[in-house]
């Protein structure tokens, strides 16, 4: 589940809350109106008066205002897909070749020597040369084979699944009773008490007002904040999975680089078919890594592309409400 709920609760808890201070303010107006109405009824023609034909009533009127109030409910939605590397590092067997210098028996120089044989009376001598053999120094290709562990990447593809808020929008109606007292005389007493009715009823009037727009107001103070705080920890979900692939794709970078130090270390051709794909491993790690940086910038630009619209939206429907 994700962690960004409890910043749903607090949302629908800043409208409650809000929405619970409006009806007391409210109750409050209405009860001083009714006090203020109960008073001119004190003050009403009584005894022989009304046999002049005075009418005189104290009553209220139900009013209704409805405003439509912000819903947000966490929906599961994909936010994006990418290929996240996995690395296999498998040991290979590599065979090449290196230069060396062995000791070698060679055929440096020739001397003679004058060999004679006696026949009889006879001697016959013949020169005969000999070989003056060392041994020398001879530079040969020598084959070397190391077992060395080589990185393989494997793409794994990711979707990627977050709770984003949906704002939804409920009619909340809320109700109160203003003064409504009928005065019909001719009188001088009635037509002032008829004249601090159309006050009484005009200042509730005024002070329900107030409370609508304060009611506003606190909406908003409330709700802003809480609202930014949900799209924060939504930013930190989003991101925190490409984060740690990026983490990994450091790991195995780091990885190929040591592969590819080692692989120098032994002096292994940069032609040879291991040295060449350790290489390329490094390559498509890096170009998968720029790739994740360029993911992680998108998902949280869309992320607060759609949090400034929804809070602009809840504002305005609650300033024109």
């Amino acid at each position: 589940m994700s962690t960004c709920v409890r910043y749903q609760s607090e949302f629908d808890e800043a409208i409650t809350v809000a929405s619970d201070e409006f009806k007391k303010q409210v109750s409050i107006v209405s009860q001083e109106a009714e006090r203020d109405s109960q008073s001119l009824e004190d003050e009403a023609p009584v005894g022989a008066e009304i046999t002049l034909g005075v009418d005189f009533k104290v009553d209220s009127k139900l009013e209704t205002w409805s405003l439509h109030l912000p819903q947000v409910k966490l929906v599961d939605k994909k936010i994006g897909s990418w290929d996240v590397p996995e690395v296999i590092v498998k040991d290979k067997n590599i065979i090449f070749h290196t230069p060396s210098t062995r000791m070698v028996m060679k055929v440096v120089s020739k001397y003679p020597e004058v060999k004679c044989e006696i026949r009889g009376i006879k001697t016959k001598c013949k020169t005969i040369w000999k070989e003056i053999k060392t041994k020398v120094p001879e530079v040969f290709m020598e084959e070397q084979r190391i077992v060395i562990g080589i990185p393989e990447v494997f793409m794994k593809h990711q979707d990627v699944i977050l709770g984003l808020p949906e704002i939804s929008w409920e009619s909340v109606e809320f109700k109160f009773h203003i003064p409504v007292i009928k005065v019909e005389d001719v009188s001088v007493q009635a037509n002032e008490i008829k004249k601090k009715a159309n006050a009484l009823k005009r200042k509730t009037e005024s002070k329900i007002e107030a409370e609508k727009e304060e009611f506003k107001a606190d909406i908003i103070e409330n709700v802003a904040p809480t609202h930014t705080a949900l799209f924060d920890c939504l930013k930190q979900e989003a991101t925190k999975s490409l984060d740690d692939g990026l983490a990994s794709i450091d790991a195995y970078i780091k990885g190929a680089e040591q592969s590819i130090t080692h692989l120098q270390s032994q002096k292994v051709p940069t032609d040879n078919d291991a040295y060449r794909q350790t290489e390329e491993t490094k390559k498509q790690l890096i170009k998968q890594k720029t790739l994740l940086i360029q993911e992680k910038e998108k998902v949280v630009l869309e992320l607060e592309n759609s949090q400034k619209e929804s809070l602009k939206q809840i504002m305005d429907s609650v300033k024109n409400g």
